[in-house]
Formats: C-alpha cells, sequence, structure tokens
C-alpha cells in the first residue's frame, strides 16, 4: 500500500480529507506517513458538510484549488455530493491483503493525468448524472443502459 501511495505522491498532491475525527485519523494517517511526506495537508470531519440525514459531505471549495484537477477519492459516494464529478469511488479497504483497489485506482488517476479536466472524464466514466433523480438500483441500471424502466 505504502508503495502506491509514494508512487502517487510523485505525481499527484494528495491531500487527507476524511470525515473521521480528528483526534483518531490522526494517529492513524501518522502511522502511514509519519514523516509528513505523501499529504500535504489533512482535513477532518469539523471541515466537512453534516447534511440533515446525517451524511458528511466534502465541499472541496476550501481546498483552494482549481476544480477541473480535483479527485475526491472516497467510499462514500455522499461524500463528493457537492462536486459530484469530482469523486471517485473505491471499495473501502478491510486489511484483506489480495485487495487489488488501489492498484486499480493508481492506473485510473493515471490516466486521469493527460487530461485538461477531470471532471468530464469521471463523468464519462462513471456516469453519476445516471443516479440523479434514481429511486432505486434497477432504475439507475435502466438509464445506464438505456433500457425502459
Amino acid at each position: 500500500m505504502m508503495e502506491i501511495i509514494a508512487q502517487l505522491a510523485e505525481d499527484f498532491e494528495l491531500i487527507l480529507f476524511t470525515d473521521g475525527l480528528r483526534e483518531l485519523h490522526t494517529k492513524i494517517v501518522s502511522q502511514i506517513d509519519p514523516e509528513e511526506k505523501y499529504f500535504s495537508f489533512r482535513l477532518f470531519r469539523e471541515h466537512c458538510f453534516e447534511s440533515s440525514k446525517g451524511f458528511f459531505v466534502k465541499d472541496l471549495r476550501i481546498i483552494n484549488r482549481r476544480p477541473e484537477d480535483i479527485v475526491l477519492v472516497d467510499n462514500s459516494t455522499c461524500a463528493f455530493g457537492f462536486q459530484l464529478n469530482n469523486g471517485v469511488p473505491i471499495v473501502p479497504f478491510t486489511g484483506d491483503k489480495t485487495d487489488v483497489e488501489l492498484l486499480l485506482l493508481s492506473a485510473y488517476l493515471k490516466e486521469l493525468l493527460h487530461v485538461a479536466d477531470v471532471r468530464k472524464a469521471n463523468k464519462e466514466h462513471f456516469k453519476f448524472q445516471q443516479y440523479v433523480g434514481s429511486e432505486t438500483l434497477q432504475a439507475v441500471y435502466n438509464k445506464i443502459f438505456k433500457k425502459d424502466s
């Protein structure tokens, strides 16, 4: 895992943005990045917007970077609800040594190095706009694959 993070840090500015509590996640990230050489800064729950339903949304405007250059990787699509097309979903890491999700993510992110606007690439790749207004997964499936409901 650390090898992949180190490789990504060579091509990208990595910023930790978690909806977790600062006290807990500072300890965890300090084990991952003890010399603070991979993550340029860290944002925590207090930097998130809490929805009326208890979901935490990460507003990328506080990062003060060009929106077309920002990718938010998260295991909760609610997290990128304010900037849907900046989001890249990932399944949570469970400690399984056969987990290749970070490798797949790395490959996708490296493709984004060659695009002018990551939002356009993500929109085409993930098709999140198909989810908007859909109440069931079947409705999303029908929209994506252009089948009648």
